[in-house]
């Protein structure tokens, strides 16, 4: 239970920082002003989420962040 308690801390952790970067991505095309959000690091801590829950290979989630293309 202990390993799926962390995996939904950085998880959620993650998915919000992901969020935050579709989000920037989106302002800066209505805007047409650059503005920045945290371009993989929500991927990188989803990643590292998944790494400690038991099902290793959800950590590949991690390349859904836009900060990777």
């Amino acid at each position: 239970m202990q390993e799926w308690l962390m995996t939904i801390t950085l998880g959620i952790i993650g998915v919000f920082l992901i969020a935050v970067t579709y989000a920037a991505l989106y302002q800066s095309k209505k805007s047409k002003k650059h503005i920045s959000g945290f371009p993989f690091f929500g991927g990188f801590i989803l990643a590292v989420a998944f790494l400690f829950s038991p099902i290793k290979w959800l950590a590949f989630l991690g390349l859904i962040d836009y900060g990777l293309l």
